[in-house]
């Protein structure tokens, strides 16, 4: 008989939820219809328990709280359920379970960072760069804002056909671009690769956040990928590289990477509000580098328990064209990296 402790809704977990690299939520491993899912547990909001110990109006005002976040979170993993071809983790299911609301989604089984991937030839590293730029710009398109790059959200892993390719991970806290938090202690972001610009919209001292604080963070984890190492900065007078950045130094990336990758990589880093590269112009420069193409990992679309959410906009979804002559809409309608 299976030990209720280890039930969740219709999950069997493998072993209790554990909160280590965490950060506001508790994750594990759970087992479904003779499947295995990676599930996170999120610590708030909590749905108000019916127990009579909160008044009618606190448990009233809660329910609402919380109904306004399952909306905005099946609006947005339904989003991104919808642009992942692949390379960014699908979210299979959403859901609560007694007071708290958990996600589960495909287990994939990542591979040792600095005994596989550093090892791997600069070619590779520039096909996983090009599979990591395909997602950002599918994200990027779809008007959301991962907001938490690092290399511990890229998750590695050997194809069917043993070949090394990326997966975006830790996607549930993107928020759109045209709405971002209005409360910024709600934003998310390792300050290790935080951006300049993101801090200045953390700290209050603008109000836009757009795609180049995506692109910034993704440009030091191509560095790490690359070197195996951040850029180097002051570290006696500076705690952050974004410290480093907003006193007026420009990050130089490692001279050890070759002239045009290097190049390519302190673009990513030296962007600002008002210039950055789009992740597709990266994505385009890279094709450019090497001539050739490559598509993103082909991944199962299994059912979801996501159902589309209400339309918020009434503008008419465009069409992929079937063929053109501007290389960027063939660009979208061939899927081609």
């Amino acid at each position: 008989m299976a030990d209720q402790n280890l039930k969740l809704g219709e999950y069997e977990l493998v072993r209790p939820l554990r909160s280590e690299n965490a950060g506001f939520s508790e994750w594990g491993f759970g087992k479904k219809d003779g499947q295995t899912y990676f599930i996170k547990k999120f610590l708030s909001p909590v749905y108000p328990p019916e127990n009579g110990r909160l008044g009618k109006r606190i448990v009233e005002k809660k329910k609402a709280m919380c109904a306004r976040y399952e909306a905005e979170k099946r609006e947005l993993f339904w989003n991104i359920n919808e642009v992942s071809d692949g390379n960014l983790l699908r979210i299979h299911e959403f859901f609560r379970c007694g007071t708290h609301y958990y996600i589960s989604t495909e287990k994939v089984d990542a591979i040792d960072f600095e005994k596989e991937v550093l090892r791997l030839s600069m070619d590779e590293k520039v096909v996983l760069m090009k599979v990591l730029c395909h997602a950002l710009n599918s994200l990027h398109n779809a008007g959301l804002i991962h907001g938490d790059i690092k290399l511990s959200n890229v998750l590695f892993y050997r194809t069917e056909k043993n070949t090394v390719s990326a997966r975006i991970i830790d996607i549930d806290s993107c928020f759109r671009k045209d709405r971002p938090p209005k409360n910024t202690d709600e934003l998310v972001g390792d300050f290790v690769y935080l951006s300049p610009d993101y801090y200045r919209f953390m700290s209050g001292q603008t109000t836009t956040v757009l795609d180049q604080i995506d692109i910034f963070s993704m440009g030091l984890v191509f560095h790490e990928l690359l070197t195996g190492k951040l850029p180097d900065y002051d570290h006696e007078k500076y705690r952050y590289l974004y410290e480093s950045v907003l006193a007026g130094h420009k990050p130089v990336p490692d001279p050890s990477i070759p002239p045009q990758l290097r190049n390519f990589i302190q673009s990513m880093l030296w962007c600002t509000q008002e210039v950055y590269p789009s992740a597709l112009s990266l994505l385009q420069e890279l094709r450019l580098m090497t001539q050739g193409t490559v598509r993103p990992t082909p991944q199962r679309r299994s059912n979801t328990y996501i159902p589309a959410p209400p339309p918020v906009y009434k503008e008419p979804v465009p069409k992929k064209p079937k063929y053109s002559e501007d290389p960027e809409d063939w660009f979208h309608a061939a899927g081609d990296l």
